[in-house]
Formats: C-alpha cells, structure tokens, sequence
C-alpha cells in the first residue's frame, strides 16, 4: 500500500471519507491495540485520534514515523 494524497488525508481528517478498513487495520497494529479492546470500550477511539493529532501538532517525528510505516 503506498502513502496516501495529501488530499485523501485531508478529507479523512475533516470526516468527509471514511478511513479504509486496511488503513484502520494497520494503525491499531502499529499502536499495539486490538479490535476487542476497541469493541469492548477499553481503549476510547477518540483517544486514538487524540494521539495521532498530537504526534501530529507536536511535529513528534518518532511518533509519526511509526504511524507512516502504516501506509508503506
């Protein structure tokens, strides 16, 4: 899978396209979270997005680039 369009990714971020199963797949592998914790409320999806923001904001490079192998 290569690394997405900028403007796919902007779309994702404003909700405007839904995030591809293989895409969501792969990021809860890279965060170490499982689909049962996601199912079973033990991990809040909000915060996931909430981390990936702030790696973001925070211009975290080491966090980013553990989220970009996701896309590679």
């Amino acid at each position: 899978m290569g690394v997405v369009s900028t403007s796919t990714l902007s779309r994702w971020e404003r909700g405007e396209e839904g995030l591809p199963v293989e895409i969501f797949e792969k990021l809860l592998t890279s965060m170490n979270i499982s689909y049962n914790e996601i199912i079973t409320s033990e991990v809040d999806i909000k915060q996931v997005i909430a981390k990936i923001e702030f790696a973001y904001q925070e211009n975290d490079i080491n966090e980013l680039k553990k989220i970009i192998i996701v896309f590679t």
